[in-house]
């Protein structure tokens, strides 16, 4: 279920309500990187990504703007109880991981499943790379 700010678009709400993926895929193989975000070029599934805790690729979306009020606001989404790391916690409005062999723009699909809205790449800000 997503947790909207208030003064948050009422069109996004009800998007995000209806294009919910479904748990993530246990199987699904990720890229495996160094702490400086470089390839090493082996790969894995996901549930063994996360039981081991190698470094991988993820993308983290934040949906903020300014309402007719002119306050500002920020979307945040509540995580899943059946997700395999911090169930049920506040996070990104989109949070999602780099599929093995993925770009940047191809994990943009995230943006897609989690809030069903198309994101304009030349219109998004980087926040950084950790």
């Amino acid at each position: 279920m997503a947790n909207a700010q208030e003064g948050a678009p009422r069109e996004l709400e009800t998007a995000m309500s209806q294009s919910r993926a479904l748990a993530q895929n246990p199987g699904e193989l990720f890229d495996i990187v160094r702490a400086d975000g470089s390839p090493t070029g082996l790969t894995k599934p996901r549930a063994s990504v996360h039981r081991d805790g190698d470094w991988h690729r993820s993308v983290h979306v934040w949906v903020a703007g300014i309402d007719p009020d002119n306050e500002p606001w920020l979307m945040f989404q509540q995580r899943g109880a059946g997700k395999d790391t911090w169930p049920g916690r506040l996070d990104a409005t989109v949070g999602g991981h780099f599929g093995a062999g993925e770009t940047l723009r191809d994990a943009l699909r995230e943006v897609r499943e989690e809030i069903g809205v198309e994101p304009h790449f030349d219109l998004l800000r980087p926040l950084g790379v950790r």
